[in-house]
């Protein structure tokens, strides 16, 4: 259910302060990786404030943790803007991702045990259950937005490095920004693609421990939302 413009967030008893301060930022990272603000658009405080109905203190936190990010720019006294976009950008973040995203399935995959393996197929019968209830269109769909960062995430989750993990989730939520850009661009239009067997089929791979296949199913499958995107990404960036 959306939050009416000006309603208080809600509050944790156990520690409101921090609480708020975390939704807030969660509220406002939600609202710039679904694009709800445009590239390079201001962010004023005295608008997010109404819109979130918090003060300027957890704003402040949430853009800075969110300019650390690299989803919006703080320019001195200037303010705060989203983040542009741009082709050159885009195919550098995706080629990052790919090689990290990689990096990161090949130690899961060789240090995994029965538990990962166990999350994994938890994580995708989780995506399934929610597509098999869904439209065609899967675009506006959070549920499902959810089920799917989580299956990637636990994908990765066992390769035993918390710097490669972070690093892969910065890269994950910027290609996420792009892939909805192009998503509210195109308007469903883009080619259709069975992504349900592309995880599945990445899923088998993973834990049956087939580590080429696997990685080489993850590129093919990122390389794929790249090109789709990458029309869209061209024309908004012109």
């Amino acid at each position: 259910m959306t939050k009416a413009v000006g309603q208080p967030l809600a509050l944790d008893d156990e520690s409101p302060s921090r609480t708020i301060n975390e939704t807030t930022y969660r509220h406002l990272r939600s609202d710039l990786l679904r694009c709800h603000f445009a590239p390079n658009a201001r962010l004023r405080f005295d608008e997010l404030r109404l819109r979130y109905g918090v003060g300027v203190s957890p704003l402040r936190e949430a853009m800075s943790r969110l300019q650390s990010e690299g989803l919006i720019e703080i320019e001195s006294h200037k303010g705060a803007r989203v983040t542009g976009i741009s082709v050159t950008d885009f195919l550098d973040l995706a080629e990052l991702r790919i090689t990290i995203e990689g990096a990161a399935l090949a130690k899961a995959i060789e240090r995994g045990d029965d538990r990962w393996e166990a999350e994994l197929a938890g994580a995708f019968q989780y995506l399934l259950r929610v597509e098999e209830r869904m439209s065609e269109d899967l675009a506006g769909n959070d549920e499902r937005e959810l089920r799917h960062g989580r299956f990637h995430t636990v994908l990765v989750s066992a390769c035993g490095s918390r710097r490669l993990l972070d690093f892969r989730a910065v890269l994950y939520a910027q290609a996420e920004r792009y892939r909805h850009l192009a998503l509210a661009y195109t308007k469903g239009t883009h080619p259709k693609r069975d992504s349900l067997e592309e995880h599945r089929r990445l899923m088998a791979a993973a834990v049956a421990r087939k580590s080429k296949e696997a990685c080489a199913l993850l590129r093919d499958h990122l390389q794929l939302t790249t090109e789709l995107a990458l029309s869209a990404v061209r024309e908004l960036e012109g």
